[in-house]
């Protein structure tokens, strides 16, 4: 239609032809006096209360908080996916470590095995 492309053979700059042509000066002006016009209304309609965002923070976390969910919901696998790594993990984990001498290398594996179990599960909180 503009003569893009490989095998384009516009003879007009179509941008050039835009900006000279009439309509683009209406939208130029009409432009203009949304802006004359916005910039000449009283501040005091806000009262103070404009903000960034179109909506407050909690607004905005709740319809957040609720998609996520949603999608969550319509993909359990994902979830029933997560679940299965931490159970199989603690029990992996857990009974890789069971009965645990009662010395500097026991108590070393303990603690080990808590670093492991906290970075599998971190996961799951993601």
């Amino acid at each position: 239609m503009v003569g893009a492309g490989p095998s384009g053979k516009s003879t007009k700059d179509w941008h050039e032809v835009w900006k000279n042509s009439n309509e683009a000066k209406e939208v130029q002006n009409e432009l203009a006096r949304i802006k004359s016009e916005m910039g000449s209304q009283a501040t005091e309609e806000n009262d103070g209360t404009h903000s960034e965002f179109a909506m407050p923070f909690t607004s905005q976390l709740w319809e957040v908080t609720v998609r996520v969910f949603q999608q969550y919901w319509r993909t359990p696998g994902y979830i029933y996916s997560k679940l299965l790594l931490g159970v199989a993990s603690a029990l992996f984990i857990g009974f890789s470590f069971f009965h645990a001498d009662a010395t500097q290398q026991g108590l070393q594996d303990v603690i080990f095995s808590i670093f492991m179990i906290t970075t599998i599960f971190t996961s799951l909180v993601q």
